[in-house]
């Protein structure tokens, strides 16, 4: 944990560390904020109007491919069954190594910086909020970047042995996202009837089915063919919600309380 209180980190900053001081301005070539990136042409214009997926679009900070880069992998557990084709000469990818370290098709991407975030908060890495690539998936991991003090690896599983995958130079392979630290730890999965009586799953129910009913008898009508009543943050029967993202705030618009 970071304890020089000259050095804190704000609650809402990932600082990002090159391990050589000629590597520090090149880091914003790699990382990129997705917020603002609301939209993708690949998942067709349907999903331009479905508020979760606009929303899910800007969540988090992709990281880059620094290289041209395609691998087979044979399907063997070893890491010599992976083999890596590297396109860019070795001077242009001092950045970032791309290799099979684990083995069992595993292409690790290794990055000559790291991230720091304040106490408490972890990132999450995970594939890149709706970017894909074929047959590459990320390891989902969960890293302690205020207690980490050095880099981590990206890894992205080969899905296919004997297919090859590429990536280009500038593609975006992977992604994190912050998260507080023991967050997730006490959530649990219960049953609507240890919580409601007979009437209000009742009244979930029907507001349910009005919805379906608005979608195949009312919406179909529509531009898109959607009502677009959680864009607007209303129910079936135009009740508001008592709060309702449509979109982000804009960077820094929390005090350093967490507020």
């Amino acid at each position: 944990m970071i304890n020089d209180p000259d050095h804190l980190i704000p609650h809402n900053k990932i600082v990002c560390l090159a391990d050589h001081p000629a590597f520090q301005d090149r880091i914003a070539q790699m990382v990129e904020p997705l917020r603002g990136q609301s939209q993708r042409e690949t998942l067709g214009r349907h999903s331009f109007h479905c508020l979760p997926v606009v929303i899910g679009n800007q969540y988090g900070f992709a990281l880059k491919s620094m290289v041209t880069w395609s691998a087979i992998w044979s399907g063997g557990a070893d890491a010599r069954h992976t083999t890596i084709r590297i396109d860019e000469a070795a001077s242009e990818s001092d950045l970032q190594v791309v290799s099979s370290h684990f083995g069992s098709g595993i292409v690790t991407v290794q990055n000559r910086f790291s991230f720091r975030t304040a106490p408490g908060t972890n990132l999450i890495v995970l594939d890149p909020p709706n970017y894909f690539h074929d047959g590459l998936s990320n390891l989902f991991a969960v890293v302690e970047t205020d207690n980490l003090r050095r880099d981590f690896t990206f890894n992205l599983k080969i899905t296919r042995p004997n297919a090859r995958v590429r990536v280009r130079k500038g593609d975006i392979i992977s992604a994190v996202i912050p998260i507080p630290r023991y967050y997730i730890d006490d959530f649990s999965l219960e049953m609507a009837t240890d919580y409601f009586d007979a009437d209000q799953i009742a009244l979930e129910n029907e507001q349910g089915q009005k919805f379906a009913r608005l979608r195949s008898e009312v919406d179909v009508g529509k531009p898109q063919a959607v009502g677009k009543l959680y864009w607007r943050g209303v129910d079936a029967d135009e009740r508001e919600f008592g709060d309702h993202q449509r979109q982000l705030r804009p960077a820094g618009w929390s005090d350093e309380s967490g507020a």
